[in-house]
């Protein structure tokens, strides 16, 4: 037998349910509402606090910056040594026996002065002995030049007594040439790095007697990495130290930037050269800064003033309205030691925290004084 719900309580139960929705729907719209009054009155009560608070001792003390633009230069350190574009290897021209060292290491010459002589007693004995050949020859040959020319002697004795004449004056030149090679000088002016020959010993000309330096030009040289190839050039700023003198020398330029990369170690060469100064010696280890890169009328701020948030995003403090700190997300550019160029983010003018930014918050109320 089919069962029948009874219409009266089905529409008791219907109307039992709509009442229960109605109700949770009243009673969400009031706690929205008030949720919007209680923030409303938050936000009015800060901001009437904030406007009541004339003591700057509650205020965070923060010191500023004006943002500029200004040229931002980045430098690269590399690490070298002094060259000498004149190290020269002197050797002895004639083989022989060492007769006198006329110099010392370390010393100082002119182009010309005289390092070493070498014995020539052999070559003087030729000489003498082709001096007196030449007399001869010499005087043969004017008399048969004088006979021939009046017809007595003879073609064939004309030509033998010129032919001697012109071999022996030859052979005594060749020889008088020999006996100054015997005297080696300087071919340059510098210093006497090292003296390898000593007196008494044969010197075959096969090693250096001399090892002649000019620091004349001197020069730093260092191997770059070829990922600075096109950001290093000829004519870019620089600066070059010796530690071991504690000398420094500023303001100087590239004058050579390598146009080939060594496939050893993928470096290429960079020359810098310095002003004369009698302490510099070639092999002298060097530092140096070299310009890669330079941008002018960007903005530069102080390096240590950028921060990052938990996801590695940079951002700063400025001032903004009411004297209250703004975080300000930026896009950083290139860094070099204390100065960050900033690509996005600031504007110039505006005032930029610089000391006391480590213990602000967004919004809060700040006590301003510029930084010297």
């Amino acid at each position: 037998m089919a069962k029948f719900l009874n219409p009266f309580l089905l529409l008791l139960l219907l109307a039992s349910c709509t009442g229960k929705n109605q109700t949770e729907q009243q009673d969400k719209t009031a706690l929205i509402a008030e949720q919007k009054r209680l923030r409303t009155a938050l936000q009015e009560i800060e901001e009437k606090l904030t406007a009541l608070d004339t003591n700057t001792n509650n205020r965070a003390l923060v010191y500023t910056q004006k943002v500029e633009r200004g040229t931002f230069q980045h430098f690269v350190d590399a690490q070298g040594s002094l060259e000498s574009k004149q190290t020269l290897q002197i050797f002895a021209e004639v083989p022989g026996k060492v007769m006198r060292i006329e110099v010392k290491e370390g010393q100082a010459v002119s182009q010309g002065t005289v390092l070493m002589r070498m014995e020539t007693d052999i070559i003087d004995q030729q000489i003498k002995e082709l001096k007196s050949a030449f007399e001869f020859a010499s005087f043969t040959y004017e008399k048969q030049k004088s006979l021939h020319d009046q017809g007595v002697a003879s073609l064939l004795e004309y030509k033998t007594a010129k032919n001697n004449f012109e071999s022996v004056q030859q052979k005594l030149k060749a020889m008088q040439n020999q006996r100054e090679k015997s005297i080696v000088t300087a071919p340059i002016s510098g210093y006497v790095d090292k003296i390898y020959a000593r007196a008494g010993e044969i010197n075959a000309g096969q090693m250096p007697a001399f090892r002649l330096v000019n620091t004349d030009n001197i020069y730093a040289e260092f191997e770059m990495s070829e990922s600075y190839v096109g950001r290093i050039e000829k004519g870019a700023l620089a600066e070059v130290s010796v530690p071991t003198l504690q000398a420094k020398f500023e303001n100087l330029q590239v004058t050579h930037a390598g146009q080939y990369i060594h496939p050893n170690n993928r470096t290429f060469t960079v020359q810098i050269a310095l002003k004369k100064d009698k302490r510099l010696v070639p092999n002298l280890i060097v530092k140096a800064k070299i310009k890669d890169f330079e941008e002018k009328n960007t903005l530069v701020i102080p390096s240590f003033c950028v921060q990052q948030d938990n996801k590695g995003n940079a951002y700063v403090y400025v001032v903004a309205e009411g004297q209250k700190a703004e975080k300000r997300a930026v896009q950083l550019g290139m860094q070099y030691e204390q100065n960050q160029q900033i690509l996005e983010g600031l504007t110039a003018g505006e005032l930029l925290v610089v000391k006391g930014f480590k213990n602000i918050r967004q919004g809060q109320a700040l006590q301003v004084k510029m930084d010297n």
